[in-house]
């Protein structure tokens, strides 16, 4: 709400009933908030009292007491609880419970962006507070970091019920100079577009995340005019051209809250708890992927949907255990950003590497040196044949003929070898040659038992003395 051309009068220092005021808190839907000390319960209090300007509107005094006692049957721990309403003061005011918190708007202004994580908290404890709001028939149609309190335990209570629409009601505010909700926030409903409804409120909350996210208001316009046709037409601006990195399941979570249509947007808050239970889990936010007609990525979603939450009692036992596990405390599912890429060495990974680049060299180098038998080129074995190993190349030939005692023409062939060496081809043994080495087809002359091994030995002759290591030849038969 907002109050133009009007300075309140200041009531500090004044009592009220057992209600004794101390300082101003801030400015509220439809009235001005005070520090206030109950001197009956020795406990501290807040005090909002109607506006000057509306005091003397006898049917907005009277939705003012209405709506005022529809929020004191509010209880919730994520809803600031209304003690006592006053309408026969001067000014009329309600008794609220004072809570020893920041406003979310001052945190803004402080960090300027908060977290994905600690955003999706938020929406889930602002939408605990919604649907037990809703389940009572009650529209808050002020949603906005003004208007939710952070404890310093993270617990983000809601406030400021004063201009709630009771479902039913037909009354309308028309004092002047007050304008219903806060125009950047407000929903297409709330602009003309429909009749306000439950999701309206979320409308608002999609709105609010959108600035929690990115530090600015998605729609800005210098008139109010102007203002209310972006809300009503332009699409939201996407996380990524405001600079923001969250998983792509926050920007369609957003979207959803925000949709223009009303069957394209979450319709309960009962909705947005259960798709905010579901992605904590790693699953796939039920209401989310049929309202947008997909499954968003990110946050490691898996493919089993979340489950409803129970109805009745057992219901809001689940809501309110819910909440409390969305508080902002470090070990909240959405509080802590994803830990950054480690910026360590891989060791495994570069082991892992260089075995393989190890192992595809020894191979190579076992293909070359023969110790790898490829298949295709192995010549098959035949029995009794052991497998060649390989072409003997024979030795460049070579002509000793101009070396004075080179060869010597003997014969039909044209060249004989030199005196005391065998013909080639011939085979044998010469007299003054020395035994052949084991293995090698010379057999020697008849008569002579040579390493060949035939028996004999030519009259007149005698073997040279075998090399040290070996047995000499056996003795003739």
């Amino acid at each position: 709400m907002n109050v133009t051309g009007s300075q309140e009068p200041s009531l500090s220092g004044r009592q009220f009933g057992p209600y004794h005021v101390q300082k101003p808190l801030g400015k509220g839907g439809m009235g001005v908030v005070y520090l206030a000390h109950d001197t009956t319960l020795d406990r501290p209090v807040a005090l909002k009292f109607l506006l000057s300007v509306a005091v003397h509107d006898t049917a907005f005094v009277q939705r003012f007491h209405r709506e005022a006692k529809a929020a004191a049957r509010l209880s919730h721990p994520n809803i600031v609880q209304v003690h006592a309403v006053d309408i026969t003061a001067h000014p009329p005011y309600l008794v609220m419970e004072f809570v020893d918190g920041v406003a979310l708007d001052s945190v803004l202004r402080k960090e300027q962006r908060l977290p994905w994580q600690r955003v999706l908290t938020i929406c889930g404890q602002v939408a605990a507070a919604l649907s037990c709001a809703h389940g009572r028939g009650i529209i808050h149609r002020d949603i906005k970091p003004g208007n939710m309190l952070v404890e310093a335990n993270g617990r983000v209570r809601v406030a400021d019920f004063g201009i709630a629409k009771v479902a039913g009601t037909l009354t309308t505010l028309t004092a002047p100079a007050i304008t219903i909700g806060s125009p950047a926030y407000m929903s297409p409903e709330q602009c003309g577009v429909g009749e306000v409804v439950p999701a309206s409120d979320l409308f608002s909350l999609g709105i609010a995340a959108f600035e929690m996210l990115t530090g600015q208001l998605p729609f800005q316009a210098e008139t109010n005019l102007a203002l209310i046709r972006k809300i009503t037409t332009d699409p939201i601006p996407t996380l990524a051209a405001s600079g923001v990195e969250a998983p792509d399941v926050v920007q369609a979570f957003i979207d959803t809250l925000t949709a223009k249509e009303l069957n394209r947007r979450y319709a309960t808050a009962d909705q947005v708890l259960e798709d905010l239970q579901a992605m904590r889990a790693g699953q796939t936010p039920p209401h989310l992927t049929r309202l947008r007609g997909e499954v968003p990525g990110g946050l490691g979603l898996g493919n089993a949907a979340g489950t409803p939450l129970p109805q009745g009692a057992a219901g809001e036992t689940a809501k309110r255990t819910l909440a409390d596990e969305l508080l902002d405390h470090g070990d909240s599912a959405f509080r802590k950003p994803p830990p950054p890429p480690s910026r360590e060495f891989p060791w495994r990974a570069a082991a892992a590497v260089a075995a393989a680049v190890l192992l595809v060299a020894a191979l190579v180098w076992a293909g070359k040196q023969g110790f790898v038998r490829k298949p295709h080129l192995a010549e098959p074995e035949r029995p009794g044949v052991p497998a060649a190993a390989g072409p003997l190349e024979a030795p460049p030939f070579k002509d000793d003929r101009k070396q004075g005692e080179g060869w010597k023409q003997q014969g039909p062939e044209g060249f004989g070898p030199p005196p005391g060496m065998p013909h080639p081809g011939m085979g044998g043994w010469q007299p003054g040659m020395p035994l052949p080495p084991p293995g090698m087809g010379v057999p020697p002359p008849p008569g002579m038992t040579g390493a060949a091994g035939t028996t004999g030995q030519a009259p007149g002759m005698h073997l040279p003395p075998p090399p040290p290591g070996m047995l000499p030849p056996p003795a003739p038969q």
